[in-house]
């Protein structure tokens, strides 16, 4: 393997996060480049595989990535620093929105939690694309952590409002759990971004200037998507646009508030929050095997999640071509499934190609362009639950 694969990819993370210091920045790149070719986040694995293939001393190799997540308390020497894990949220989605076409103008977040075990519970916001999800902002705590979710999801979304050019399109989706009219209207009024937020079928809606009905009495099995103005919640209402739908495949319906005009709004939109789902898969025993982590240190595992988002980010935009770049400026063009085999995901078929570009000795770029619509999703996208 050429020395320049790893000089490449430590320019464009030094490039992208120019604000954390030369030591970090060269353990970041180190550790999300031995997780990019070998496939699984484990310490010591990955470790072992970059000392064979940098020909360097194990323990000198697992040290390094070992401080790329420790607090500066924990590491040797007097001149250890840390970071903090929330200064990278703005430059990583910058990173991301790099990666678009130049007159895209549509932004997709996705939040949800995911849990590890009874370890950790992590608060995640990630763009969706290309049947994935690339975390952008997260915040991890103790499952057992007590307290309101509403302020962190206020946090990690104000930070990555910083990011975001002001006349961009940006829907927010969130799943059934999460709705408060207090995120509601703080996504609506302060971000001016679009939510779009799964409710329970419990409660009571209202057409304008008419009586309150049950939610439950607009929806069937095997409706046809429906999208209509209301206002829901008789006890703290809320005037927004309902979107409907009820696949014959599942067990319960969809519904989705949001504050697009009707005639703006399309519940094919909301299928691509699935995508975080697969995102969350691919990081622990779908791809990475996050899963098997012994860290019980919520800032640690914070840390590490920059890496394995990297990595992500990687593994998506090689995914977009099925050749090994060579041009610096190749003209792409992004489809909803990029992979070119059938059944593979984006994230999978991105590590083959970064195999076969260690194999081949031939370096990999990542400067495809990226564009999807969601009104453009197949409308056979019946992932909502």
């Amino acid at each position: 393997m050429p020395l320049s694969s790893l000089d490449l990819w430590t320019a464009q993370v030094s490039r992208h996060l120019a604000h954390l210091n030369a030591g970090v920045l060269r353990g970041l790149s180190l550790y999300s480049f031995g997780i990019m070719l070998l496939g699984t986040s484990g310490q010591s694995t990955v470790a072992a595989f970059l000392s064979l293939l940098l020909a360097r001393p194990f323990n000198t190799v697992r040290q390094q990535l070992r401080e790329v997540v420790y607090d500066h308390a924990d590491k040797a020497g007097r001149k250890r620093t840390d970071f903090d894990i929330t200064t990278c949220f703005v430059p990583l989605l910058e990173w991301v929105l790099h990666f678009f076409a130049p007159d895209q103008r549509t932004l997709v977040l996705a939040i949800d939690v995911t849990y590890l075990r009874d370890t950790f519970a992590i608060f995640a916001v990630s763009v969706v694309m290309a049947g994935c999800s690339i975390p952008v902002a997260w915040h991890i705590q103790p499952t057992a952590q007590k307290g309101a979710w509403n302020p962190v999801w206020q946090r990690l979304l104000q930070i990555l409002y910083n990011a975001v050019p002001a006349d961009w399109h940006v829907v927010v989706l969130g799943d059934g759990g999460l709705y408060s009219k207090a995120l509601f209207t703080f996504i609506r009024d302060q971000l001016h971004w679009h939510p779009h937020l799964r409710i329970d079928r419990q409660g009571h809606y209202q057409c304008p200037s008419g009586a309150w009905h049950p939610l439950i009495t607009l929806v069937f099995s095997g409706m046809a998507p429906t999208v209509c103005q209301v206002r829901c919640f008789k006890g703290n209402p809320l005037a927004c646009t309902l979107l409907l739908e009820w696949d014959s495949s599942c067990d319960k319906p969809c519904m989705v508030v949001t504050d697009l005009p009707v005639e703006a709004a399309h519940c094919r939109t909301y299928h691509l929050r699935y995508w975080i789902e697969s995102g969350f898969k691919d990081v622990k025993r779908g791809g990475l095997h996050w899963e098997q982590t012994k860290m019980t240190h919520p800032r640690r595992a914070e840390r590490l999640w920059l890496v394995l988002s990297l990595v992500l980010l990687h593994w998506v935009c090689v995914s977009s071509t099925d050749q090994l770049m060579t041009d610096p400026h190749p003209a792409l063009t992004y489809h909803a499934f990029p992979s070119p085999i059938a059944g593979l995901s984006a994230i999978r078929f991105g590590w083959l190609l970064s195999l076969v570009a260690l194999i081949t000795h031939r370096p990999l770029l990542t400067r495809p362009t990226l564009r999807y619509d969601p009104s453009d999703v197949p409308i056979f996208l019946h992932t909502y639950p």
